[in-house]
């Protein structure tokens, strides 16, 4: 049995599936296809029955809007999301479907015999007995991006007065299969938001915050015609022309036959004739040095090739398309830090990687509104074979609302600026913490047993992450709820001996958490085993654990991981150290689980 939120996800993704809005590269216009001016126009009118402010549509089929904020001075954030579908020569209808995979080969379309066969997509083996979504087999799913599309516009939609978070602005453009046209035509005035988030990368966990630098160029060949009876030492054949320059690059180094960080050339298109060709190139590469030489390296070799033919008329121009989000990391890494929260907080295991592509969030980097890109859950993008488990399809929904409430938790810190039309200022005061990954059995799990033993599936905001205290001079805690259980957690203990001391700690506390631990039932406990309702964040100055500390009794030995707090203040930057500072305690899962990855280079 499927939950609510499941079949609200199935039947507004399949509503925005009946229209069809696959983009077209040949055209000039944006959009490219008035099929995405009838997808906006349906947003829009959704978006003003939903009640949301400063609801416009403009010629180009972009649409934004802003859900007001119930949390004064939480940051503002953007979802970006584009409403066109990739053209890969399949079908622009899509005919969605909902089948159960039992862990045999799928028919997507018995009339065309099309199957999918799982020795051909293992990736489908970790949802045997689960509902996925598919197309007959003859399109793509369009899950890149109407799932997202699907996720932010049900968020919108489910929010109340109740929940606390700050504006939510969102953007929804065309065109981004073509060349990202609708987030670089975006005007900025209408998005104005201190960071930003894309939707837009594939399985259950991935998350992105860096992606190809991406360049095109065309190079355009003249030749000259002659009879071919008359033709030694008169007829240029820009074929020939166009195949010696394709050949002065190594096979090796081209999409086939590259993955992770490296990059390419990609010759993408070749029109010609007798007397002209037109050859198409894609340059990608991670690291932005290499990337420039690249360009520079494919404009040498077409001089060099034209060179040999010097009565022919051969011309090349390489523009840029997108850039790589990381090229625009700096100081403010909030957008990260919430999705690896997140994340944490439904005990989602992060997969960051590298993506061998880009999104509409490379574009607004690139323009000063950091945009880092997660999961729809969907698999297969651009193929007849793209699917999407529903199961995932939830989890990115309720990683997208748990963002938004984490959000909440934080302050616009002052003199920064947020937002590429504000004035920038001195950037007065930053918080960073950097520790070492946790290992997956430790984190937690939103759906917790609750008193009667039974699975309780409540929102994370309910049985997840329920408050982020102040890092400040005098108070580093966070408490946790899970289950309604608050857990104040010592960063500096590992977390095997963290978990053996708060199930088995002796004495009176210990030995009653441990009993209700192994029945499942729930109470309020703090550290050392005492019981207590709607506990206040404890004060560090007189918390056990610190008296302990001061009093050196079960002192550790210190531990091989990086804890850091830079906080700027009247131009100073002073370094956390457990000698100077009093200890993290309590630092939520939710926030800690970032620093798997997202600190290691810092």
């Amino acid at each position: 049995m499927t939950s609510p939120i499941a079949e609200q996800l199935t039947e507004r993704f399949f509503r925005y599936l009946a229209v069809t809005s696959q983009s077209n590269a040949a055209a000039a216009t944006l959009p490219s296809t008035p099929g995405q001016h009838e997808m906006a126009q349906l947003l829009a009118d959704e978006l003003s029955r939903l009640g949301l402010a400063d609801v416009q549509i403009d010629e180009h089929a972009t649409v934004s809007a802003r859900k007001p904020g119930t949390q004064p001075g939480a940051p503002r954030i953007g979802f970006i999301t584009h409403i066109d579908t990739v053209d890969v020569c399949l079908s622009p209808e899509i005919r969605p479907q909902r089948l159960r995979f039992t862990g045999e080969d799928l028919c997507l379309n018995a009339e065309q015999d099309i199957w999918l066969r799982v020795a051909e997509h293992p990736e489908i083996l970790p949802y045997r007995n689960e509902e996925i979504l598919f197309s007959d087999g003859t399109s793509v799913l369009g899950a890149d991006n109407k799932a997202a599309v699907t996720v932010v516009m049900t968020l919108l939609a489910n929010l109340t007065a109740a929940d606390r978070h700050g504006d939510i602005v969102v953007a929804f453009v065309p065109d981004e299969e073509i060349g990202l046209r609708g987030a670089k035509a975006l005007d900025l005035q209408r998005f104005p938001v201190d960071f930003a988030y894309t939707i837009d990368c594939c399985e259950l966990g991935e998350v992105v915050y860096e992606n190809f630098n991406a360049a095109a160029a065309e190079i355009r060949i003249e030749g000259v015609t002659a009879h071919p009876m008359s033709a030694k030492n008169v007829l240029i054949n820009p074929i020939r022309i166009a195949n010696d320059i394709i050949n002065r690059f190594d096979v090796q180094d081209t999409p086939e036959h590259t993955e992770g960080r490296e990059g390419y050339f990609w010759f993408t298109d070749l029109a010609a004739n007798a007397n002209q060709a037109t050859l198409k190139v894609s340059i990608r590469d991670f690291d932005r040095a290499a990337f420039e030489t690249r360009k520079a390296r494919l404009e040498e070799t077409v001089r060099q090739v034209a060179a040999n033919y010097p009565r022919a008329n051969v011309s090349c121009s390489v523009s840029d398309i997108y850039s790589n989000i990381s090229n625009a990391i700096g100081e403010d890494r909030r957008a990260i830090d919430l999705i690896f929260g997140a994340l944490a907080a439904h005990g989602i295991p992060p997969k960051v990687i590298p993506m061998r592509g880009g999104t509409d969030g490379a574009a607004l980097s690139s323009r000063g509104i950091l945009t880092p890109n997660y999961f729809t859950g969907a698999h297969n993008f651009h193929s007849r074979f793209e699917f999407l488990p529903v199961s995932a399809f939830v989890k990115s929904y309720q990683v997208t609302r748990s963002i938004c409430l984490l959000a909440a938790r934080q302050k616009r810190p002052t003199g920064l600026a947020h937002h590429p039309t504000e004035q920038r200022g001195p950037y007065q005061q930053r918080q960073r913490i950097i520790v070492e990954a946790q290992p997956d059995h430790a984190l937690p799990r939103h759906a917790q047993r609750n008193q009667v033993g039974e699975r309780s599936d409540r929102q994370p905001e309910a049985a997840g992450v329920d408050r982020i205290g102040q890092l400040s001079a005098g108070r580093h805690i966070v408490e946790q709820q899970y289950g309604g259980r608050h857990v104040a957690d010592d960063l500096r203990q590992p977390n095997a001996q963290r978990i053996h001391a708060a199930l088995a700690q002796p004495g009176d506390g210990g030995e009653r958490r441990l009993k209700r631990r192994q029945t499942g039932k729930q109470a309020d406990i703090d550290e050392h085993g005492g019981e207590h309702e709607n506990q206040a964040p404890v004060d560090l100055q007189q918390h056990p654990a610190r008296q302990q500390q001061e009093t050196g009794e079960h002192r550790q030995q210190p531990i091989q991981r990086q804890i850091e707090i830079e906080t700027q203040q009247e131009n100073r930057i002073q370094p956390y150290t457990a000698q100077q500072q009093r200890p993290l305690v309590g630092i939520p899962l939710g926030i800690r689980r970032f620093h798997n990855v997202a600190r290691r280079e810092a």
